[in-house]
């Protein structure tokens, strides 16, 4: 489940598939890769890729009554953001400037890991649902970049 997962939301825009034979469609699935999924000329010029990687051990598996299964995964997403004709600003609070050396700098090409937590009720047969998931607003793990 967490390697399904992994390949589904890793993808460069705008090459994200929102349907999906092994989830059912919802906020924390198709909507997500719809959210990410803007062409280049869309986003001003700027190319970006995401890439997930399972981490850390593998967690138990809770068997439910009704026979479906919960799964929870450990995550960390690897966003990576190159402009061609536009730069990435981040606003002057948010963390991902300050790890990038704070101002108001603009960046030509940035690279942000985050830590994502996602769990899955899996039913015995048919696609697994995301009952529970931090995608919108991943915890953030590092920045690094270019400065334009």
């Amino acid at each position: 489940m967490c390697g399904r997962y992994a390949d589904y939301l890793s993808f460069t825009a705008p090459n994200g598939d929102p349907e999906s034979e092994h989830f059912a469609p919802g906020r924390l699935t198709s909507d997500v890769v719809r959210d990410q999924n803007h062409p280049e000329e869309e986003s001003g010029g700027m190319r970006r890729s995401y890439a997930l990687e399972v981490t850390g051990p593998t967690l138990p598996v809770l068997r439910l009554a009704d026979g479906k299964s919960l799964v929870t995964c450990s995550f960390v997403r690897t966003d990576h953001w190159q402009g061609t004709s536009w730069k990435v600003r981040f606003g002057k609070d948010d963390p991902r400037n300050a790890l990038l050396g704070g101002g108001s700098a603009y960046w030509r090409k940035a690279t942000i890991r985050h830590s994502l937590t996602v769990t899955f009720e899996v039913p015995p047969q048919g696609k697994a649902d995301v009952v529970g998931c931090n995608c919108r607003k991943p915890a953030l793990l590092s920045a690094e970049g270019t400065a334009a």
